[in-house]
């Protein structure tokens, strides 16, 4: 199914994508002079004393003059446009002849209006003939941030220029759809099951990347001010950055358990050693992050690969496709393709976590039902009802009045064990009630006062069911009663900002044939526990002063 969707991507994007492009044509050299004359905008002056530059890092008008050369290829072209981005406000000649203006070219910040930042300029048929053409540019640039400056010219078809890139920006955000209804749907996923990270972490990716999309093509549909585009690309900075951090982290989780905390700190501070070192070479930044990116999960996965962990094979290969992709298509195509790939790769990473967190699931529905079962059967076993019915004929015929609290105490045992055995966790109050009306059975049975009391009870608190009264029965059935004549249990309870504590006494003689008590009783509390909370317990159980100590631990997460 992977390999399909990989095969439908491929076809599909790639050839549209790279049908989106067309002839242009760009300066030969670009040749600039600080200062202002209008005798700079003439076709033909000396240029000796003129440096070559694309732009200057102040506040101070200056000129630009770019040459170009036209063949017969692009003559067939026309009519021809013009296309400029510029950090800078400017007016435009085109072989001596004014063809437009961008702004309000001024001498100061206050004089100066800001200009577009991308705009286009029709070039006549008559001035559009082959052979050498000059465009002069007078600028000032007072608004642009931090004293950056950049100026990009190129000359193409006046109806290609214009629908090419909203062609394939059209194609980017059915992309950005696409991670949408994605990241949407993993976060709900994640909202359901907080444990599962790797949810979140792929959500988190497929929103950064559709943010990272939305503002990489925002120019195409919105003609900002020059000075907007540098916070653009600090933004697109960032967001590169984002990804660049979490994808390899999502692989490594994916693959991977041990050290995923200092991985994760040697990871951010290689990015943001390389992010503030070439911080305003934006493009190039971008390059490089994305490139760091691709290298540290292809590294990741090849050792997956190597290890044989489970989904490693699409996902090298999805990476390896993108790194082929990187060295045939303009790094904008490829960026979007080869994340589309890698995206692709993770999520059926997650459909393979998603099939085991369901196997799990299932299992430990069985295990559930495998646990009431047990309780219900340690409870109404055969040997206990012969036994019990026995005691309670005896009380009958004995004291009628006695044997009916037998009975009633009986009943209630039984009724609350049928009211608990479907529940996860259950009132500590129910558990405790359990508790007394077993002692008050069992008192009957063997004729041995039994005694209960509790402290520290918190109203509301839950408890798995019948753990306390498992501990009970192995109070009973492995200690014999004091010189007195009496059994006692007591229940403490604790809480802390760290964890709650149960700690159950068995004040009574211990048998001696008993050492340790790690039977079905105990089996069955340790099973309870996990159930309800996970690993974030501990069971400690062993003779103390005057009896036996159980105490359980539930830590908070």
């Amino acid at each position: 199914m992977l390999i399909r969707t990989l095969r439908f991507y491929l076809l599909f994007f790639v050839p549209v994508l790279y049908s989106c492009t067309y002839t242009e044509n760009k300066p030969e050299q670009m040749r600039l002079k600080i200062g202002d004359s209008i005798a700079w905008a003439a076709k033909n002056i000396n240029e000796e004393k003129w440096e070559e530059s694309n732009g200057i890092n102040g506040h101070e008008i200056f000129w630009l003059r770019d040459h170009f050369t036209f063949d017969s290829v692009l003559i067939k072209e026309r009519p021809l446009a013009l296309h400029i981005v510029a950090l800078g406000s400017f007016e435009v000649w085109w072989d001596g002849h004014p063809i437009g203006k961008n702004g309000k070219v001024g001498p100061s910040k206050t004089e100066e209006q800001p200009g577009k930042h991308s705009s286009y300029y029709l070039l006549p048929d008559s001035l559009a003939g082959p052979g050498k053409h000059v465009l002069a540019m007078r600028i000032s640039n007072f608004y642009s941030i931090a004293n950056r400056s950049f100026y990009n010219v190129r000359v193409a078809n006046y109806v290609s220029i214009l629908r090419f890139p909203l062609m394939y920006s059209s194609f980017m955000y059915m992309l950005t759809g696409v991670f949408l209804i994605v990241s949407v749907y993993y976060f709900f996923l994640y909202a359901a099951n907080p444990k599962e990270q790797s949810f979140l972490i792929f959500a988190l990716i497929c929103t950064l990347f559709l943010l990272l999309i939305l503002v990489e093509y925002i120019p195409v549909v919105w003609s900002y001010r020059y000075d907007v585009q540098t916070v653009r690309l600090e933004i697109i900075g960032v967001l590169s950055f984002c990804v660049a951090f979490l994808i390899p982290l999502f692989l490594y989780k994916q693959f991977f358990s041990a050290g995923l905390l200092l991985l994760s700190l040697l990871w951010v501070s290689l990015l943001l050693g390389l992010y503030v070192y070439f911080h305003g070479r934006y493009d190039f930044t971008e390059q490089l992050l994305i490139t760091s990116m691709w290298a540290g999960s292809l590294l990741l996965t090849t050792l997956a690969l190597i290890r044989k962990k489970v989904g490693s094979r699409p996902v090298f290969t999805a990476l390896f496709l993108s790194g082929l992709l990187g060295c045939w298509l303009y790094f904008d195509y490829t960026l979007f393709l080869s994340f589309g790939l890698v995206i692709l790769s993770m999520l059926y990473l997650l459909v393979l976590r998603s099939k085991a967190i369901d196997q799990a699931y299932q299992a430990a529905l069985v295990h559930s039902e495998r646990l009431k079962i047990d309780l219900l059967r340690k409870n109404i076993q055969p040997h206990f009802l012969m036994n019990t019915i026995t005691s309670v004929i005896d009380w009958v015929e004995e004291s009628p009045k006695k044997g009916v609290e037998f009975i009633e105490a009986l009943a209630l045992e039984l009724d609350i064990l049928g009211q608990i055995a479907e529940q996860k966790r259950i009132p500590l109050e129910q558990e405790i009630a359990l508790c007394k009306s077993h002692l008050k059975v069992m008192q009957f049975r063997k004729e041995i006062h039994y005694t209960w009391e509790d402290q520290g009870i918190e109203e509301g608190d839950t408890i798995p069911p019948a753990i306390l009264h498992t501990l009970v029965e192995n109070g009973i059935t492995h200690s014999t009663p004091l010189t007195d004549g009496t059994l006692a249990f007591s229940l403490r309870f604790e809480k802390n900002l760290q964890a709650k504590v149960y700690e159950l006494s068995t004040k009574a003689k211990l048998n001696k044939a008993v050492k340790q008590r790690e039977g079905t009783g105990l089996q069955y509390v340790r099973a309870r526990l996990t159930e309800s909370y996970g690993q974030n317990w501990s069971l400690e159980s062993a003779a103390g002063s005057g009896g036996w100590i159980t105490r359980i631990t539930i830590y908070k997460k």
